[in-house]
């Protein structure tokens, strides 16, 4: 079993703010390999939102709504440094060289939540002048997610449209209305994924073979069949995060965050492991394994 990191968002309030909007927030993670459970990596209440395990898997990249900036922090809670402004959208490493990229934009409120109108990147480390990657229309800031090549991105261009974008700034192909997509790379192919407006499924695609299924996402122990969300691709095709239960007779605080296998031909998740046992409310997971 693979050493595997998961990072995420706390409320340490009465759990309402699952779109890290406000300012009592931390940002938390859990390391199989250390052994010590759930631990604060960042205590400071502040603004957390959308963190983001390194390629590499050695820090977390994050962004605060409220100063409007991106921030990266090793692991261990040190090193902390802004990098930009702005908010984070996704982090890529360039295969051939070893660079890990973030990519950005600057977010706005539009119909169907906020939004980014271009993409641009930067890289992590001595960042030099940033680049634009794409400005065809907006871009959700919960749904953008690179191949391994960095030529396309998964996400809502605009929500409610889901699709696949040819980078830097080429074209797009929209496949079905939803949220929370995502984009893998499966034995070199990309695959996408987008999540339905129920909160319980979702709907993949062969970007290459553009066949379509679904696939249900709310059958952890514990979710019990109710609404799920924050579903991200990890950066092992093979893995998922989400958080949940919502819905029912459940307390805010209630939700957790879990972590999804898919069998082989990706039509089902075969077992799942809970993250997150505590009385406080878990949001945005990004899950990491080592290669």
């Amino acid at each position: 079993k693979s050493r595997t990191r998961v990072v995420w968002v706390q409320d340490l309030g009465d759990g309402r703010d699952g779109d890290t909007l406000g300012s009592n927030l931390r940002l938390m993670g859990l390391d199989t390999g250390d052994g010590k459970g759930e631990r604060a990596i960042l205590e400071t209440p502040g603004n957390y939102s959308k963190p983001l395990i390194t390629p590499r898997g050695d820090r977390v990249v994050y962004s605060d709504r409220i100063r409007k900036k991106v921030f990266v922090v090793n692991w261990d809670g040190s090193g902390l440094r802004e990098l930009t402004d702005g908010f984070g959208l996704a982090l890529w490493r360039d295969p051939r060289d070893g660079r890990e990229w973030l990519y950005y934009g600057y977010e706005e409120m539009m119909e169907g939540g906020f939004h980014c109108r271009a993409v641009y990147r930067k890289t992590l480390d001595s960042p030099g002048a940033k680049e634009l990657v794409w400005d065809k229309v907006p871009v959700n800031i919960d749904s953008f997610q690179l191949s391994i090549d960095g030529r396309m991105a998964g996400g809502n261009f605009p929500w409610p449209e889901g699709g696949v974008a040819q980078l830097p700034n080429l074209s797009m192909k929209v496949y079905t209305k939803g949220c929370w997509t995502a984009l893998a790379t499966v034995n070199g192919k990309p695959f996408y994924w987008i999540f339905d407006g129920a909160h319980r499924n979702l709907t993949f695609v062969n970007v290459e073979k553009e066949t379509k299924w679904q696939v249900k996402i709310n059958g952890a122990p514990g979710i019990d069949g109710h609404e799920v969300y924050n579903p991200r691709w990890s950066n092992h095709p093979r893995v998922m995060a989400l958080t949940g239960p919502y819905g029912g007779k459940w307390q805010i605080r209630e939700v957790e965050v879990y972590v999804g296998r898919f069998n082989s031909d990706f039509t089902a998740i075969e077992s799942w492991w809970r993250v997150t046992n505590n009385d406080r409310a878990d949001y945005y997971p990004d899950v990491w394994l080592s290669p």
